[in-house]
C-alpha cells in the first residue's frame, strides 16, 4: 500500500543523526514498557505502525490496538504490521476501549486541548499510561540547525503546543498519580499510574 506522511518519512530518514536519535527514542520507550509487562495496549496516535512494530521486540506477548485518526495511516499500518489490530478513531472517541497501558506518542503537541485528551486518556488507562512529547526549545533548534522550518523558526507546521519536562509532567499529574519523567533527547517521556 502507497501511503506517506511528514511521521513515515521521519522514520525513513537516511540522516544518520535523526536515525540515531530516533533509535535511542524507541530504546527509551522499551525501557519503560517493558517493566510494566501488559497485557494489553492501546496505543493512541499510532501512525503507520512504527511503535508497534517497535514494541514487538518486548519479550512477552500482548494484545494491541492502535488508534489513529488518520485512516491512510490506519490502514497502511495493517498491512506494514501483520498480526496487530489498528482502526481508524480519535483520542476524544475511544468509547469503551481500555488497557492495561495506553501510550500516546508525539501526539498532545497536535492538539489544541491537550488536557481534554488526556481526560480521555485517562478513562482508558486500566494502570499506566506513558506519553511522549518533543523536548523545547531544543527539538525547535535541531530543526532550525537541520535546515528545517526555517519560516516557523523550527517550529512543524503541526505542532501547536510546545513542552518542556516540566509542563508535561504537571499536565499529566494533575490527571493521573505520580508521574516519571524521562527524557531521550530532544524528547521527553511520562510515565504515570491510575490514581488508585
Amino acid at each position: 500500500m502507497k501511503h506517506t506522511s511528514s511521521n513515515l518519512a521521519k522514520h525513513n530518514t537516511g540522516n544518520p543523526v535523526v536515525r540515531g536519535l530516533l533509535q535511542r527514542y524507541f530504546t527509551t520507550l522499551l525501557g519503560i514498557v517493558e517493566p510494566l509487562k501488559p497485557a494489553r495496549i492501546l496505543d493512541v496516535g499510532c501512525g503507520e505502525g512504527v511503535t508497534a512494530a517497535r514494541l514487538g521486540a518486548l519479550p512477552f506477548a500482548f494484545d494491541y490496538l492502535g488508534v489513529d485518526l488518520d485512516g491512510e495511516a490506519a490502514a497502511y499500518a495493517s498491512s506494514a504490521v501483520p498480526g496487530r489490530t489498528f482502526r481508524q478513531g480519535s483520542v476524544f472517541e475511544l468509547g469503551s476501549e481500555r488497557a492495561d497501558l495506553v501510550v500516546c506518542l508525539e501526539v498532545l503537541e497536535h492538539l489544541t486541548d491537550p488536557d481534554a485528551a488526556l481526560a480521555c486518556l485517562k478513562k482508558a488507562a486500566i494502570r499506566d499510561l506513558v506519553v511522549s512529547v518533543p523536548w523545547e526549545p531544543w527539538f525547535r533548534l535541531g530543526n532550525l540547525a537541520r535546515g528545517k522550518y526555517l519560516a516557523n523558526l523550527g517550529n512543524h507546521p503541526e505542532h501547536l503546543q510546545q513542552f518542556s519536562p516540566t509542563t508535561i509532567s504537571d499536565m499529566v499529574g494533575r490527571h493521573f498519580g505520580p508521574v516519571e519523567v524521562t527524557t531521550a533527547f530532544p524528547w521527553v517521556f511520562v510515565h504515570a499510574r491510575v490514581n488508585p
